[in-house]
């Protein structure tokens, strides 16, 4: 026949069956929502069972032990829900309460007082649950579902306090634990404790599915400033060679408009043989190669083409950085020293690649500006250790002070005066963002060198 202690056992394989849910969903080392509400679950079950073979057991181990696992682990259940929404809690403090509750009940019962150990512990539980709807109610704005919440513990207070008043009024037997006002609280109880259990899961599905949302519209907007940065930092690496480029683009072109007037001036005298004719255009294709060439270098450079990672020779992306700072190492009587022969094939988006390689040389070019050395000196040089291949960017200019090298790649970290802190934050994420590693070096006798690892594409 089925009786009202028959739905402890279904209770219980409810509740167990959700800490199993919640362990298999979530990490529970990592997340401490999901943690205390595994924990809440398997100490109500624990409670349940001992208040169910409470006939079976010593009195000194079923009622205690029935009491603080049921109360505390109601009491997680709310810990869970304010890290969920706060990401903090106290379960402590609601575990002083309940070993403060258990001692006080276990006293009263040990001296004989069991009608009032009864009250008593009727009272705490509605006491509990009202403390515990107050700062429920606390939470109602964090979320639409937080109000069933709150009504869930404040209809629990309600349950408690109602059994006291019921006993009193109608001389029901409160002590007696099979009586109907007894199982009906606990009825009550177990409803709730389901709705609970089932309002959880939707809150946290709810704020996890708004989490995704910001976090998606979160790595968008990084996207996008990492982009606008590289864009600036593009314009201020080529604005430094702009004079140099535009004087070495002078030298092909002022070459050719000479060579034109010269061919216009022989044409005009009837004196042009099949000789100077071919020695001009061959000077005019020459030159015009040179130029396209630079050309082609700064498209390079200032493309904004977002295409994926490719295989690359990293040798190639270094000679076309080099052919547009060239003219600047000229003019300013800086000696290049070049050692990259090899194959080194790379997977990396070569503009960006291109890009770091010009920030590099252009610190060492500022650098070597600020310095006193009798020949400037900039060597670049690719080698080989195991899987990765490294490239070495080195100067001999004044270095890198003290006081900026634990913060050197970080955002807004500068060591020049108008210097705007991108260009080796940029570097650092371009070459970690394909598998790679930067770092700095300081040379003997003065100077900096920049290592960028990257791995080798088989």
């Amino acid at each position: 026949m089925f009786s009202i202690q028959s739905i402890f056992p279904i209770v219980i394989f409810i509740t167990v069956s959700f800490a199993i849910l919640m362990a298999n969903l979530f990490k529970l080392s990592e997340d401490k929502s999901a943690k205390y509400c595994f924990y809440a679950s398997i100490l109500v079950a624990l409670g349940m069972l001992l208040t169910l073979t409470r006939d079976v057991m010593p009195l000194w181990i079923s009622y205690p032990g029935s009491l603080f696992f049921s109360l505390f682990g109601w009491c997680l259940f709310y810990v869970s829900l304010e890290y969920l929404i706060l990401g903090k809690g106290n379960p402590k403090l609601f575990a002083i309460l309940c070993g403060i509750y258990v001692i006080a009940f276990t006293f009263l019962l040990d001296n004989g007082y069991v009608f009032y150990a009864s009250l008593f512990s009727s009272a705490v539980w509605s006491a509990m649950n009202a403390y515990l709807t107050f700062k429920m109610w606390r939470l109602n704005s964090s979320h639409p579902q937080m109000p069933m919440m709150t009504w869930i513990y404040a209809i629990a207070s309600i349950s408690w306090a109602a059994r006291i008043l019921l006993a009193n009024d109608f001389q029901l037997p409160l002590i007696h634990q099979h009586s109907f006002l007894n199982w009906a609280t606990m009825v009550v109880n177990f409803l709730l404790l389901v709705i609970r259990q089932v309002n959880y899961l939707i809150i946290r599905y709810d704020i996890t599915s708004n989490e995704n949302v910001q976090i998606k519209n979160l790595l968008s907007e990084r996207e996008s400033l990492i982009s606008s940065l590289m864009k600036a930092n593009k314009t201020a690496a080529t604005g430094a060679l702009s004079a140099a480029i535009a004087h070495e683009l002078n030298q092909p072109l002022g070459a050719s408009n000479l060579n034109i007037q010269f061919l216009k001036l022989r044409l005009r005298q009837g004196d042009l043989n099949s000789e100077t004719y071919e020695e001009v255009l061959s000077a005019l294709d020459s030159d015009n190669k040179r130029a396209a060439q630079i050309v082609k270098s700064l498209r390079s450079i200032f493309s904004e083409n977002n295409s994926q990672p490719e295989k690359i020779n990293l040798n190639d992306a270094i000679l076309r950085v080099i052919d547009i700072v060239g003219p600047e190492l000229n003019a300013k009587n800086i000696y290049l020293e070049l050692n990259v022969r090899g194959d080194f094939p790379v997977k990396i988006n070569s503009n960006e690649i291109e890009q770091v390689i010009l920030n590099l040389i252009n610190n060492s070019i500022q650098s070597l500006m600020h310095t006193s050395v009798s020949q400037a000196q900039i060597a670049i040089e690719m080698y080989k250790t195991g899987d990765f291949v490294c490239l070495s960017i080195a100067d001999n200019g004044e270095g890198i002070r003290g006081e900026f090298k634990p913060n050197l790649f970080q955002l807004l970290t500068t060591t020049k005066k108008t210097g705007m802190g991108l260009g080796l934050w940029l570097c650092r994420h371009i070459v970690t963002e394909c598998g790679g590693n930067i770092w700095h070096e300081d040379v003997s006798g003065g100077g900096a060198k920049f290592i960028i690892q990257l791995p080798l594409c088989i």
